[in-house]
């Protein structure tokens, strides 16, 4: 799961909004929005506001995809 600071994250699946550190869990992939500074301090990814939008995008289209492609592919047997 992505664990998000500082952005929306859209009610997406496997993206989770937090509003401090405190909330992170061991496991999760930490990303910083807007705080290069932060992102560095904390050794998490850092993206712009532009690039974790874009990322969102691209995210939900694969998401898109795949529940299709769950869909058209028949039953196991």
């Amino acid at each position: 799961m992505i664990a998000v600071l500082g952005a929306n994250a859209r009610g997406l699946p496997g993206i989770r909004e937090i509003k401090s550190l405190d909330e992170l869990a061991s496991w999760e992939l930490l990303v910083v929005v807007g705080d290069r500074d932060l992102a560095e301090r904390v050794g998490a990814a850092f993206f712009t506001r532009e690039e974790w939008n874009r990322f969102l995008e691209v995210y939900a289209a694969e998401l898109t995809k795949e529940s299709s492609r769950r869909i058209d592919q028949p039953p196991a047997p």
